[in-house]
């Protein structure tokens, strides 16, 4: 797994100039080794590796060259050359026969990777769900300890949105779903992390954000899903927990359960309102522009 990772990895020029060499390489060695070896199995290495890592045109490209680099092997052994009808015939069926193995190995790699997008996707808002909110929040978190930077994560959940369901039913209440999910991508930056991470809750990741601009992103979010939520008539409303880490901790999940806890502060609260805490840096590793805000907050409606 770690080997196919770093294939896939490697920029698309490297990994076609990659394979061409070697199925020139194999050619090559082709010509000066007994004929009666077969080497037919080595030539399916540089034509998988261009398809998987490559794309399809790339994998037909090699197949191509691998099928006349053997065809050149097979001319330079006089025994085979002889039968020039035969040898010809040959390498048509081999370049058919690789072409086809690297349209099966890129029709497998774009069935992997809709499966991976599947299996990180909330089907209902398109969202990142929590497998993959995870994944990204873990290497922002690590991003944030490197270069000692703030981040902020806050947890969004739906006041009264059974009573949507109850009353206008399951497909209203995918709607609602979808419609927060448009709100906050308008509100929100391209590069803010955004999933639902199940049910009415989402989840918000704001890096190098502090916590003066996370309250008023917050509270910008906040106003436009309460508006949403007016413009089409539902009872709707908005909790949300948030943490700004002048430090971030060790592990994500602290984080979220931080948040979390926020949230369900709020609910207990009356609802509709935002909830911050500022988990402070030490002094003497304190941005200025961080150090005017302290503590955290809590706004209502």
């Amino acid at each position: 797994m770690r080997l196919l990772a770093r294939l896939e990895g490697l920029p698309r020029a490297t990994a076609f100039a990659l394979s061409v060499a070697l199925a020139l390489a194999l050619g090559a060695l082709h010509r000066v080794i007994d004929p009666m070896l077969s080497f037919q199995l080595f030539y399916l290495l540089p034509v998988s590796l261009a398809a998987w890592t490559a794309g399809r045109a790339a994998g037909l490209v090699v197949a191509g060259i691998a099928a006349i680099a053997w065809l050149v092997g097979d001319l330079a052994t006089p025994a085979i050359a002889s039968h020039g009808g035969v040898v010809a015939w040959n390498a048509l069926l081999r370049g058919c026969a690789l072409g086809v193995v690297g349209w099966m190995i890129t029709a497998l790699r774009r069935a992997l990777e809709h499966e991976r997008a599947v299996s990180r996707t909330d089907f209902v808002t398109g969202l990142p769900n929590w497998r993959a909110f995870a994944e990204r929040a873990g290497y922002e978190l690590d991003r944030a300890q490197r270069y000692e930077r703030p981040l902020t994560l806050a947890y969004v959940d739906l006041d009264d949105f059974k009573v949507v369901n109850d009353r206008f039913g399951h497909a209203t209440g995918d709607q609602l779903l979808g419609t927060v999910a448009d709100t906050m991508h308008d509100v929100l930056r391209r590069t803010d992390v955004i999933a639902r991470l199940g049910g009415d809750e989402f989840a918000v990741l704001l890096p190098e954000t502090g916590a003066e601009p996370a309250w008023i992103v917050l509270r910008k979010l906040h106003n436009a899903i309460r508006l949403a939520m007016e413009a089409h008539g539902w009872p709707v409303t908005a909790s949300v927990g948030a943490v700004t880490c002048e430090v971030p901790p060790a592990h994500v999940d602290a984080l979220i359960r931080h948040a979390d806890q926020l949230m369900y502060e709020v609910k207990r609260e009356g609802k509709d309102r935002i909830r911050q805490v500022v988990i402070e840096a030490p002094p003497d590793r304190r941005h200025p522009a961080e150090a005017r805000r302290a503590g955290g907050g809590t706004e209502g409606a």
